[in-house]
């Protein structure tokens, strides 16, 4: 295969709609860092750029939602017979497929991300977090990867369902009964042969077993404890050709077999199509896959419904890297609120984030952009939801927004002023926000506000528990980064500066958060503070907004934010030295306190320096007196 064949290979499925990424030649291994092309699908202009710098890559196609790509890895022949047992036949389906090194590749449609990725007894389902290795490269041994059917040539067909059957249903009898754990941990024997006609027909009527029942029953007992065991008693009264009952030896060698054939215990449907009537009879009939699915405590479930449960081998394994939008802050997925008072600029600040990653550009530089280019975003589409400002509104500030940063027309943000109510607790009004999702496929939605979205809902009802859950579904299934901008709570007496206290509404709406930003401006300056962080530990930090308006007119014509200083710039030694300076020579009550310090640290909002001062509060050289109307009165201790 000439290497111009490889580049324009590569280049033919990034404009099919696969991520792709190079990869070292006759390797599997990645040629860049390639976490953010899980996100975002790289550029025919990148494509054609990498093949020029290194004319031998072998090709990577990234799998799950950003390639809307699962692919069927076969990598041996015990993954066909995992799948003729699951009663999957792949070539039904007429679809992409490709010769590995030593198997098959079977390219599917997922849109929906039903599916994941997972390994299976001789092969694997790979989706998101994953890439396999595209035609024509080079395998590291030597062959050719070739296409028997192309994605250029053939559409892709949606993934079957039944795959999921491999997830959660199939046993490799030698990850139990082999070197991996010993046979007393191996439980459940006499819950598979009392609970298992089968197992009750073969104790009484040995000599009417034919051979396919024999084989079904010894695949059923080896995982269990004492399996083995029960395996030669029962080989006992099973008579060969009517003449002779197996010896140990021939018992053993059955057993071999299984082990090394057999990729799990066979069905009940095996059984029932290999002669035995009796299974009409049994009380798991329509629950259980095979036999061994009686016994719970060996913990491969009778359990068909739709969750997955995973255990500590899962935990324990290596997983993908976490992708973020925003690095080391917002991850995919995952849902995001923002909150704070009117006029706090919550929304202005979401709209600079959005903007900053629909670029792929530093969110919150510093005034010299070169030395400080802010937080790195990965580019990513957007779309922005707007029940709150109207078409009009949002032009005008998204424009603005936009000419700040110098974009163009073709970039990834998309906003919708939504005319159409949407009750986020409301199965047809999620199913037209999926409708949409679809359509315009971002990996960043903002919702603005969440109140517009909870329909006839009481905010501080329990009814939010099903929006909030509605979203959080919508998210993961989506792999989307939700941001939603909420209100502060108030009280009696104006809005409150209670940590506990500051989102409205009912306590669901945080639970379903992975990360909460409180919204708090004095001026120009945003101290944004988290309140809840699930994925990464955020500290807080700051945001000076700018703007300048068109000339002879209010109307804005650029704007955005700049970072500044951080409260971890700010010392305790600033502090304290400041709250001195500020007493040197007079009594100030709180109030007056916090506006001399406001004056000296413009960048610090009161409810943080509020916070600085109550640390001083026991500190000897500050003597602490109660005033007119019982305020606290500060004051330095006198020599």
């Amino acid at each position: 295969m000439t290497t111009q064949s490889l580049s324009e290979s590569a280049l033919q499925l990034a404009q099919q709609g696969f991520s792709v990424i190079p990869l070292k030649p006759r390797s599997k291994e990645p040629l860049i860092q390639w976490a953010k092309y899980q996100a975002i699908r790289a550029s025919e202009e990148q494509v054609r750029e990498w093949w020029t710098m290194q004319p031998d890559a072998n090709i990577g196609v990234v799998t799950g939602q950003v390639s809307g790509l699962v692919v069927v890895d076969i990598d041996s022949q015990e993954g066909y017979q995992t799948l003729e047992m699951a009663e999957i036949d792949l070539s039904d389906f007429i679809t992409p497929s490709a010769r590995t090194g030593r198997g098959m590749h079977y390219y599917f449609q997922d849109p929906d991300n039903a599916i994941g990725s997972f390994r299976f007894h001789g092969g694997d389902v790979k989706s998101d977090g994953g890439y396999v290795v595209a035609p024509p490269s080079i395998h590291p041994n030597g062959p050719l990867y070739e296409w028997i059917t192309s994605p250029v040539d053939i559409g892709l067909e949606y993934v079957p369902i039944k795959l999921l059957s491999l997830r959660s249903g199939s046993i490799n009898l030698n990850s139990m009964a082999g070197t991996g754990i010993s046979e007393e941990d191996r439980p459940g024997l006499e819950q598979v042969l009392s609970g298992c006609v089968l197992f009750k027909f073969a104790a009484e009527n040995p000599n009417e077993m034919n051979e396919r029942l024999w084989y079904a029953s010894i695949t059923n007992l080896i995982p269990l404890k004492n399996g083995r065991q029960k395996i030669h008693e029962l080989s006992k009264g099973y008579n060969i050709d009517d003449t002779r009952s197996y010896s140990y030896e021939e018992t053993e060698a059955k057993i071999s077999h299984a082990l090394k054939d057999a990729p799990g215990p066979h069905s009940c449907r095996y059984i029932q199509e290999s002669g035995f009537q009796g299974c009409s009879t049994c009380e798991y009939l329509g629950r259980i896959k095979n036999p061994i699915s009686i016994s719970y405590e060996a913990g491969q479930g009778a359990y068909t419904g739709p969750y997955q449960v995973y255990t500590l081998a899962d935990a324990l394994s290596v997983h993908p890297p976490m992708v973020y939008v925003v690095d080391e802050i917002i991850p995919l997925p995952s849902l995001t609120i923002v909150y704070g008072a009117p006029g706090s600029r919550k929304s202005m600040l979401v709209a600079d984030l959005a903007f900053a990653i629909a670029q792929g550009s530093g969110w919150l530089p510093g005034e010299n952009s070169e030395l400080s280019p802010g937080i790195k975003t990965t580019t990513a589409a957007v779309l922005w939801l707007d029940f709150d400002m109207g078409p009009i509104p949002c032009q005008k500030r998204f424009s603005a927004f936009a000419r700040a940063r110098g974009m163009t027309a073709d970039a990834p943000y998309y906003y919708c002023s939504m005319s159409a109510s949407l009750d986020a607790g409301n199965t047809e009004s999620v199913r037209q926000l999926e409708n949409l999702l679809r359509a315009y496929t971002p990996k960043v939605m903002v919702i603005d506000t969440l109140s517009a979205i909870r329909g006839s809902a009481d905010e501080n009802s329990s009814l939010m528990s099903g929006l909030m859950t509605n979203l959080r579904r919508v998210t993961e299934k989506f792999g989307l980064a939700t941001i939603i901008i909420h209100h502060q709570t108030k009280g009696s007496n104006g809005f409150s500066t209670n940590a506990a206290e500051k989102l409205r509404g009912h306590s669901s709406i945080m639970a379903a958060a992975d990360l909460a930003l409180f919204i708090e401006t004095n001026g120009t300056i945003s101290m944004v503070t988290p309140t809840k962080c699930r994925h990464a530990e955020v500290e807080p930090f700051e945001a000076k907004f700018w703007f300048e308006h068109i000339e002879d007119t209010k109307e804005l014509k650029t704007a955005g934010f700049t970072g500044v200083r951080t409260k971890a710039t700010i010392s305790k030694e600033d502090i304290f030295q400041g709250i001195m300076a500020c007493l040197a020579d007079r009594e100030l009550n709180q109030t007056q306190l916090l506006e001399q310090l406001q004056g000296k640290f413009p960048a610090a909002t009161k409810t943080w320096l509020k916070d600085q001062i109550s640390m001083y509060k026991e500190d000897p050289r500050i003597r602490i007196t109660k005033g007119a109307n019982n305020a606290t009165v500060f004051a330095l201790v006198s020599d």
